[in-house]
Protein backbone atom coordinates (compact mmCIF):
# COMPACT_ATOMS: atom_id res chain seq x y z
CA UNK A 1 0.00 0.00 0.00
CA UNK A 2 2.92 1.93 1.04
CA UNK A 3 4.59 2.13 -2.53
CA UNK A 4 1.13 2.53 -4.05
CA UNK A 5 0.80 5.60 -2.72
CA UNK A 6 4.14 6.70 -3.91
CA UNK A 7 3.17 6.16 -6.89
CA UNK A 8 -0.39 8.05 -6.51
CA UNK A 9 1.98 11.05 -5.44
CA UNK A 10 4.26 10.99 -7.93
CA UNK A 11 1.77 10.55 -11.01
CA UNK A 12 -0.73 13.41 -9.36
CA UNK A 13 2.30 15.73 -9.21
CA UNK A 14 3.25 14.23 -12.87
CA UNK A 15 -0.06 15.20 -14.35
CA UNK A 16 -0.47 18.54 -12.54
CA UNK A 17 2.88 19.62 -14.05
CA UNK A 18 1.51 18.36 -17.24
CA UNK A 19 -1.66 20.40 -17.05
CA UNK A 20 -0.04 23.73 -16.28
CA UNK A 21 2.40 22.90 -19.29
CA UNK A 22 -0.01 22.76 -21.58
CA UNK A 23 -2.03 26.01 -22.87
CA UNK A 24 -5.15 25.05 -22.44
CA UNK A 25 -5.83 25.50 -18.80
CA UNK A 26 -4.00 28.33 -18.14
CA UNK A 27 -6.72 29.51 -20.96
CA UNK A 28 -9.77 28.43 -19.54
CA UNK A 29 -8.65 30.68 -16.20
CA UNK A 30 -7.90 33.30 -17.84
CA UNK A 31 -10.95 33.18 -19.70
CA UNK A 32 -13.12 32.74 -15.99
CA UNK A 33 -10.70 36.23 -15.26
CA UNK A 34 -11.63 38.27 -17.73
CA UNK A 35 -15.12 37.55 -18.10
CA UNK A 36 -15.56 38.32 -14.54
CA UNK A 37 -13.37 41.32 -14.39
CA UNK A 38 -16.08 42.81 -17.57
CA UNK A 39 -18.49 41.50 -15.16
CA UNK A 40 -17.68 43.25 -12.42
CA UNK A 41 -17.22 46.55 -14.18
CA UNK A 42 -20.53 46.08 -15.88
CA UNK A 43 -22.46 46.28 -11.80
CA UNK A 44 -19.58 48.89 -10.77
CA UNK A 45 -20.93 51.37 -13.84
CA UNK A 46 -24.46 50.61 -12.83
CA UNK A 47 -26.10 49.97 -16.39
CA UNK A 48 -28.01 47.04 -15.87
CA UNK A 49 -31.35 48.02 -16.81
CA UNK A 50 -32.76 45.65 -13.66
CA UNK A 51 -33.01 46.19 -10.06
CA UNK A 52 -30.79 44.21 -8.47
CA UNK A 53 -30.91 42.36 -4.84
CA UNK A 54 -27.39 43.80 -4.08
CA UNK A 55 -26.33 40.97 -1.72
CA UNK A 56 -26.59 38.11 -4.28
CA UNK A 57 -26.25 40.34 -7.43
CA UNK A 58 -22.09 40.74 -7.84
CA UNK A 59 -21.98 37.02 -6.58
CA UNK A 60 -24.28 36.18 -9.54
CA UNK A 61 -22.37 38.06 -11.91
CA UNK A 62 -19.27 36.21 -11.08
CA UNK A 63 -21.02 33.29 -10.95
CA UNK A 64 -22.00 33.14 -14.60
CA UNK A 65 -18.62 32.51 -16.27
CA UNK A 66 -17.48 30.22 -13.90
CA UNK A 67 -20.11 27.63 -13.64
CA UNK A 68 -20.69 27.90 -16.98
CA UNK A 69 -16.57 27.31 -18.06
CA UNK A 70 -16.32 24.47 -15.59
CA UNK A 71 -19.70 22.89 -16.49
CA UNK A 72 -19.17 22.85 -20.42
CA UNK A 73 -15.45 23.62 -21.33
CA UNK A 74 -13.58 21.78 -18.92
CA UNK A 75 -14.70 18.69 -19.45
CA UNK A 76 -13.73 19.09 -22.80
CA UNK A 77 -10.14 20.61 -22.85
CA UNK A 78 -9.61 18.24 -20.48
CA UNK A 79 -10.94 14.97 -22.53
CA UNK A 80 -7.48 14.13 -23.87
CA UNK A 81 -5.80 13.55 -20.16
CA UNK A 82 -5.72 9.83 -20.97
CA UNK A 83 -5.99 9.26 -24.70
CA UNK A 84 -2.82 11.23 -25.09
CA UNK A 85 -1.47 8.26 -22.90
CA UNK A 86 -2.31 5.85 -25.43
CA UNK A 87 -1.54 7.72 -28.90
CA UNK A 88 2.23 8.52 -28.17
CA UNK A 89 2.76 5.07 -26.31
CA UNK A 90 2.89 6.21 -22.84
CA UNK A 91 0.09 3.82 -21.92
CA UNK A 92 1.85 0.63 -23.17
CA UNK A 93 5.04 2.08 -21.33
CA UNK A 94 3.05 2.23 -17.91
CA UNK A 95 1.26 -1.03 -18.45
CA UNK A 96 5.20 -2.80 -18.25
CA UNK A 97 5.71 -1.01 -14.79
CA UNK A 98 3.94 -2.68 -11.85
CA UNK A 99 1.14 0.50 -10.91
CA UNK A 100 -2.42 -0.75 -10.51
CA UNK A 101 -5.17 0.62 -12.49
CA UNK A 102 -6.76 2.60 -9.37
CA UNK A 103 -3.28 4.16 -8.69
CA UNK A 104 -3.25 5.55 -12.46
CA UNK A 105 -6.72 6.87 -13.00
CA UNK A 106 -6.04 8.45 -9.32
CA UNK A 107 -3.19 10.28 -10.23
CA UNK A 108 -4.99 11.47 -13.47
CA UNK A 109 -7.94 12.40 -11.45
CA UNK A 110 -6.09 14.24 -8.09
CA UNK A 111 -3.54 16.25 -10.61
CA UNK A 112 -6.27 17.43 -12.31
CA UNK A 113 -8.04 18.50 -9.60
CA UNK A 114 -4.81 20.27 -8.10
CA UNK A 115 -3.87 22.10 -11.53
CA UNK A 116 -7.50 23.47 -11.30
CA UNK A 117 -8.18 24.72 -8.44
CA UNK A 118 -4.64 26.19 -8.08
CA UNK A 119 -5.60 28.31 -11.41
CA UNK A 120 -9.12 28.52 -9.62
CA UNK A 121 -7.54 30.25 -6.35
CA UNK A 122 -5.73 32.29 -7.78
CA UNK A 123 -8.73 33.59 -10.13
CA UNK A 124 -11.13 33.90 -6.61
CA UNK A 125 -8.49 35.88 -5.13
CA UNK A 126 -7.56 38.03 -8.50
CA UNK A 127 -11.63 39.29 -9.05
CA UNK A 128 -12.23 39.65 -5.06
CA UNK A 129 -9.36 42.45 -5.15
CA UNK A 130 -10.63 43.83 -8.55
CA UNK A 131 -14.13 43.82 -6.93
CA UNK A 132 -12.79 45.28 -2.99
CA UNK A 133 -11.31 48.56 -4.91
CA UNK A 134 -13.99 48.99 -7.88
CA UNK A 135 -16.90 48.71 -6.16
CA UNK A 136 -16.42 48.09 -2.35
CA UNK A 137 -16.79 45.74 0.32
CA UNK A 138 -17.67 42.39 -1.15
CA UNK A 139 -19.66 39.41 1.31
CA UNK A 140 -17.05 37.04 1.45
CA UNK A 141 -19.08 34.02 3.20
CA UNK A 142 -21.31 34.31 0.04
CA UNK A 143 -18.01 34.80 -2.09
CA UNK A 144 -16.50 32.24 -0.84
CA UNK A 145 -19.33 29.63 -0.56
CA UNK A 146 -20.08 30.00 -4.49
CA UNK A 147 -16.80 29.16 -5.23
CA UNK A 148 -16.88 25.92 -2.76
CA UNK A 149 -19.96 25.32 -3.77
CA UNK A 150 -20.49 26.14 -7.37
CA UNK A 151 -16.96 25.64 -8.44
CA UNK A 152 -15.88 22.32 -6.33
CA UNK A 153 -18.67 20.23 -7.13
CA UNK A 154 -18.11 21.24 -11.14
CA UNK A 155 -14.77 20.81 -11.08
CA UNK A 156 -15.51 17.57 -9.41
CA UNK A 157 -17.79 16.39 -11.26
CA UNK A 158 -17.78 17.50 -14.66
CA UNK A 159 -13.72 17.72 -14.01
CA UNK A 160 -13.54 13.79 -13.51
CA UNK A 161 -16.16 13.19 -16.32
CA UNK A 162 -13.66 14.96 -18.89
CA UNK A 163 -11.10 12.68 -17.83
CA UNK A 164 -12.50 9.17 -17.08
CA UNK A 165 -15.48 8.67 -20.35
CA UNK A 166 -12.48 9.12 -23.01
CA UNK A 167 -10.67 6.61 -21.62
CA UNK A 168 -11.08 3.87 -24.06
CA UNK A 169 -10.53 6.80 -27.01
CA UNK A 170 -7.52 5.71 -29.12
CA UNK A 171 -6.46 9.83 -29.91
CA UNK A 172 -7.27 13.12 -28.50
CA UNK A 173 -9.21 13.85 -31.03
CA UNK A 174 -11.94 11.19 -31.17
CA UNK A 175 -11.58 12.27 -27.25
CA UNK A 176 -12.80 15.93 -27.57
CA UNK A 177 -15.30 14.76 -31.01
CA UNK A 178 -16.90 12.33 -27.69
CA UNK A 179 -17.21 15.28 -24.96
CA UNK A 180 -18.37 17.75 -27.55
CA UNK A 181 -21.09 15.33 -28.32
CA UNK A 182 -21.91 14.60 -24.84
CA UNK A 183 -22.02 18.28 -23.54
CA UNK A 184 -24.12 19.60 -27.29
CA UNK A 185 -26.57 16.45 -27.01
CA UNK A 186 -28.56 17.92 -23.45
CA UNK A 187 -29.37 21.26 -25.26
CA UNK A 188 -31.60 19.45 -27.41
CA UNK A 189 -33.75 18.72 -25.01
CA UNK A 190 -33.70 22.34 -22.96
CA UNK A 191 -37.56 22.05 -21.44
CA UNK A 192 -36.13 18.85 -19.94
CA UNK A 193 -33.21 20.62 -18.63
CA UNK A 194 -34.53 23.15 -17.20
CA UNK A 195 -37.66 21.63 -15.31
CA UNK A 196 -37.22 20.79 -11.55
CA UNK A 197 -40.06 17.94 -12.10
CA UNK A 198 -38.37 16.15 -14.32
CA UNK A 199 -35.06 14.03 -13.63
CA UNK A 200 -33.00 15.46 -16.35
CA UNK A 201 -32.66 18.28 -14.64
CA UNK A 202 -30.82 16.45 -12.34
CA UNK A 203 -28.90 14.24 -14.48
CA UNK A 204 -27.53 15.54 -17.84
CA UNK A 205 -24.13 17.07 -17.65
CA UNK A 206 -25.09 20.28 -17.95
CA UNK A 207 -26.05 20.85 -13.98
CA UNK A 208 -28.14 23.47 -14.55
CA UNK A 209 -29.10 23.66 -11.09
CA UNK A 210 -25.58 24.82 -10.10
CA UNK A 211 -25.21 26.91 -13.07
CA UNK A 212 -28.02 28.71 -12.38
CA UNK A 213 -28.72 28.97 -8.53
CA UNK A 214 -26.23 32.05 -8.28
CA UNK A 215 -27.81 33.69 -11.09
CA UNK A 216 -31.43 33.42 -10.15
CA UNK A 217 -30.61 34.75 -6.89
CA UNK A 218 -29.66 37.74 -7.96
CA UNK A 219 -32.64 40.05 -8.19
CA UNK A 220 -36.42 39.56 -8.27
CA UNK A 221 -36.59 40.30 -12.23
CA UNK A 222 -34.20 37.74 -13.10
CA UNK A 223 -35.37 34.77 -11.08
CA UNK A 224 -38.14 36.06 -12.83
CA UNK A 225 -37.22 35.06 -16.03
CA UNK A 226 -35.32 32.30 -14.74
CA UNK A 227 -36.13 28.52 -13.48
CA UNK A 228 -35.52 29.42 -9.70
CA UNK A 229 -33.49 26.32 -8.64
CA UNK A 230 -33.23 25.97 -4.68
CA UNK A 231 -30.07 24.54 -2.34
CA UNK A 232 -32.10 20.97 -2.64
CA UNK A 233 -32.33 21.28 -6.50
CA UNK A 234 -28.47 21.65 -6.28
CA UNK A 235 -28.12 19.01 -3.36
CA UNK A 236 -30.03 16.73 -5.33
CA UNK A 237 -27.55 17.69 -8.73
CA UNK A 238 -24.65 16.61 -7.04
CA UNK A 239 -25.77 13.77 -5.51
CA UNK A 240 -26.57 12.39 -9.08
CA UNK A 241 -23.36 14.07 -10.48
CA UNK A 242 -21.33 11.95 -7.62
CA UNK A 243 -23.66 8.62 -8.63
CA UNK A 244 -22.62 8.83 -12.47
CA UNK A 245 -18.74 9.80 -11.41
CA UNK A 246 -18.54 6.62 -8.97
CA UNK A 247 -20.61 4.71 -11.95
CA UNK A 248 -18.31 6.13 -14.88
CA UNK A 249 -15.25 5.46 -12.54
CA UNK A 250 -16.03 1.73 -12.20
CA UNK A 251 -16.35 1.32 -15.82
CA UNK A 252 -12.97 3.07 -16.83
CA UNK A 253 -11.19 0.66 -13.86
CA UNK A 254 -12.92 -2.00 -15.72
CA UNK A 255 -12.12 -1.25 -19.20
CA UNK A 256 -8.81 -1.09 -18.07
CA UNK A 257 -8.91 -4.23 -16.73
CA UNK A 258 -10.41 -5.79 -19.60
CA UNK A 259 -7.52 -4.34 -21.74
CA UNK A 260 -4.68 -5.91 -19.95
CA UNK A 261 -6.23 -9.23 -19.55
CA UNK A 262 -7.17 -9.33 -23.39
CA UNK A 263 -3.19 -8.18 -24.21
Amino acid sequence: MNTSLVQLGKMTYYEFRMHWRGRALLVVMLAIAVMNIFSIWIFSSNTLPIELDMTYAAVGLISAPLTLTLAVLLPIIISDTIPKDQQYGVRELLDTLPVPHWVYLGGKLLGMWAGVLLGLFAVMVVNGIFYHFTIGALDLRLYIEMWLVAGAALLVINGSLGVLIPVGQPSRRRAVILMVALFVLPFAFAGQIFDTASLLAYINPIRPAIVLYYIANMGEQVSGNLTAFTSNDVLLTIIAGLIELTLVGVLAWGWLRWKENRA
